[in-house]
């Protein structure tokens, strides 16, 4: 096939991307802004790519749902033009169509001032330029012809090549995303996750082909682009990378579909950007929720000319006040309107629920213009009706909805993956003791489907490859692979013993589950902040989260947006530091708070307001709610109102805190904690939970209560929060 002919086809298969034989098309009045824009604005192309079926390497299973995920986010949020988005999966995918796919729909068309965004989710290595010296290696992506045929050479796509090409354009604002990694680590996977990075390096040296090509390409500029991607900083435009030089780049299943974590947590935070936002903050969402999965395996990196400046928007594009949780992907003859939801959390996906209500929302006009009920729903697809038949015509592929009523199980359980490592027996002993438990509702094997955790064992490593001989005992991981701390076991622990042995943090780790599930900074109509805060011995501000959807006037400190992590890292805290979190109130309401997570040594806590004299013999104690006024400040424990200091316990490790408000008292969930014994003494204090999960089921049932149209909602299998009512902001440090 001819070059133009195929790129010809490309262009047109993409507009059918995802959704079958149903072409889609953005609403008319939509496209007729866009064209008066596009008369006095600059032009926004893309280019995407997505390899899944490798013919000669282990499948990958979420790199065309990148480029969906990516396409969507463009033409939905950001306004680009339908066919200005190629896109290139699968067998399309060849090295030169990928070329010349480059040149023609972004080169020969680009000027200066136009937006480029690129995006490329697949496989990534290192290939040597000559056979056989490793040494001299350098960074390629793998295209979906990648591999060495019959001349003896490796078709990858230098990542020089790449920055070339960037450089050639005629617009400097382009933006690269790449969810691939070119460390290798000797396996394919990483806890739950799948690598996209080779086992093993290439030893076959680049093809010719591919080294005429580039050497072209370095001939139009005075020096090669090798030693400018050894620097990172003087590369073309912007560069968005998955993981760090030495690091790897996962993707996951996540219930009914896969995608990359870079990929799905960064368009994540972007549905949910607002003006004031940057793409460093936008990262440093991203990079959040990929270090609680992954530790340090994978941390997104932010880098090129563009860089050097001050803070920008992603995509060099300033996203409008219109933040959502998806859109309108089809409509179909019956009325059924099919909605994306890629702007729901993670764990939300997952587990959204029937019933569950989204807001139509329009840049020309102020509230919903229709209410969507969720009928079904397949991966982060759902099928919704309209509440109101009268509103069909108000329907238009494209629009944007946010979450109205959010609906979940309300016994959701652990779905738990064993390590491949484990031999026959230690998996069918494991798969028997760990379904004996409540809290465990399947055992899968690692990289098969969505997983909550994973049992195995300790990994012992000898020369960067494992040696599952000399693994430690069994513990229980993240999905990313690190382990929950005090988990693991003596070596020669039986199978069973070791699952009876974890049986607490199972309980734990579910009710941890339960908290993530009401994560709504993105969807919550209540205006709320809160910002961790050091206040001894040095103070300093840490992390701030808020609510994004309410339109809040300035603070008085004249920042609106949360703060951006230092290099995309997590905050470090030091043990014995001194800790509170300043929560501020901008709705017109008076809110109740509660404080509750899991500290760095992996337990339980909460935060508690004790009446005075009221702890019985036991412990426990009558409770106060705690409160915040509208428009007021409140520290969270308050210094000045107890003698109590939050001091960071240790020992090294992540937490996770989260600050939550409602419009209704916690009073299932404060008749819990008043059981909890605590010492004595007045005012604000944290305490060890018992019973993590009986608090995690109460606080579903008091957030359900807050709202009349979630109280008639839930029944027995499930509960209903409304957006309205009630914001849960999440915190994740490092101690250290």
């Amino acid at each position: 096939m001819k070059r133009r002919a195929f790129l010809h086809g490309a262009g047109l298969s993409l507009l059918a991307l995802g959704n079958g034989d149903r072409i889609l098309q953005l609403p008319a009045r939509w496209q007729r802004a866009a064209a008066v824009l596009a008369e006095s604005s600059a032009r926004k192309l893309a280019f995407l790519v997505g390899i899944d079926r490798y013919s000669h390497l282990q499948p990958l299973r979420g790199c065309a749902t990148d480029v969906q995920r990516q396409r969507e986010l463009l033409l939905s949020r950001f306004g680009f033009q339908p066919s200005d988005v190629l896109t290139l999966t699968n067998e399309q995918a060849e090295r030169e169509a990928i070329e010349t796919a480059f040149t023609e729909h972004l080169i020969e068309q680009a000027r200066t001032g136009d937006v480029v965004v690129i995006h490329f989710s697949g496989y990534g290595s290192q290939v040597p330029l000559h056979t056989g010296q490793i040494a001299d290696s350098v960074a390629s992506l793998i295209p979906v012809d990648g591999n060495a045929g019959q001349s003896g050479e490796t078709n990858h796509l230098l990542l020089e090549t790449l920055a070339l090409l960037a450089r050639s354009l005629s617009t400097d604002k382009v933006t690269l995303v790449l969810d691939t990694s070119h460390n290798s680590s000797g396996q394919t996977l990483q806890g739950n996750l799948r690598l996209r990075a080779l086992p093993d390096p290439a030893r076959v040296a680049v093809a010719a082909d591919e080294l005429n090509y580039r050497n072209t390409l370095r001939r139009k500029f005075d020096s090669p682009m090798q030693a400018l991607l050894e620097g990172n900083k003087l590369l073309p435009g912007l560069w968005l990378t998955a993981a760090g030089a030495g690091q790897l780049a996962a993707e996951a299943e996540w219930g009914g579909f896969s995608a990359g974590l870079f990929t799905y947590t960064f368009t994540q935070a972007l549905w949910h950007a607002v003006p004031a936002s940057s793409v460093q903050i936008d990262l440093a969402r991203s990079a959040q929720t990929i270090e609680r999965l992954t530790g340090r395996l994978q941390q997104p990196q932010l880098s090129g000319r563009a860089t050097a400046g001050k803070p920008l928007y992603a995509y060099y594009l300033q996203p409008d006040a219109i933040s959502a949780d998806g859109a309108i992907a089809a409509i179909e003859k019956d009325g059924t309107a099919v909605v994306r939801l890629d702007g729901l959390p993670l764990p939300v996906v997952r587990e959204y629920g029937s019933k569950s209500l989204l807001a139509v929302v329009a840049p020309d006009r102020e509230g919903p213009i229709a209410r969507l009920k969720v009928s079904a729903r397949e991966g982060a697809i759902a099928k919704t009706q309209l509440l109101e038949e009268s509103e069909r015509d108000l329907l238009a592929v494209g629009q944007r909805v946010r979450e109205a009523l959010r609906v979940l199980p309300r016994d959701p359980g652990l779905t738990v993956a064993l390590d491949p490592e484990l031999g026959r027996i230690e998996r069918v002993d494991a798969t028997s003791a760990l379904n004996s438990f409540p809290e465990v509702s399947a055992v899968v094997a690692a990289g098969e489907s969505a997983a909550d955790c994973l049992f195995g064992k300790v990994p012992a490593v000898e020369g960067g490859r494992r040696n599952s001989i000399l693994d430690s005992g069994y513990s229980l991981f993240s999905i990313g692979g690190v382990p929950f701390p005090n988990s693991v076991g003596a070596q020669a622990e039986a199978v069973k013993s070791a699952v009876y042995r974890l049986a607490p943090k199972l309980k734990t780790l579910l009710a941890a589950k339960l908290w993530r599930l009401t994560a709504n900074e993105g969807s919550s109509q209540l205006g709320l902040r809160a910002t961790l805060e050091a206040i001894a011995p040095d103070k300093r501000l840490l992390l701030r989260r808020q609510t994004l959807r309410p339109l809040s006037p300035p603070f008085p400190d004249g920042s609106q947006t949360p703060l951006a992590l230092a290099n995309n890292r997590l905050p470090l805290l030091s043990v014995r530091e001194q800790i509170c979190y300043r929560v501020e109130n901008y709705d017109e309401r008076p809110l109740y708070l509660l404080l509750l997570g899991i500290d760095s040594g992996g337990n339980a806590i909460a935060l508690l307001s004790p009446q005075p004299d009221s702890a019985d013999a036991g412990g426990a104690a009558t409770l106060n709610d705690i409160t915040i006024a509208p428009g007021t400040t409140r520290l969270l424990p308050d210094p000045a109102a107890t003698s109590f200091e939050w001091i960071v316990p240790g020992p090294v490790g992540l937490a996770e805190i989260y600050v939550i408000a409602s419009t209704a008292p916690f009073e299932q969930t404060r008749g819990v904690l008043a059981a909890t014994p605590h010492p004595r003494g007045e005012g604000e204090r944290i305490v060890d939970l018992d019973d993590p999960l009986e608090v995690a089921r109460a606080l579903q049932q008091d957030l359900q209560s807050a709202d009349a149209e979630a109280s008639a909602t839930g029944d027995s299998t499930t509960y209903a929060l409304a957006s309205n009512s009630w914001a849960t902001l999440g915190f994740v440090y490092q101690v250290g």
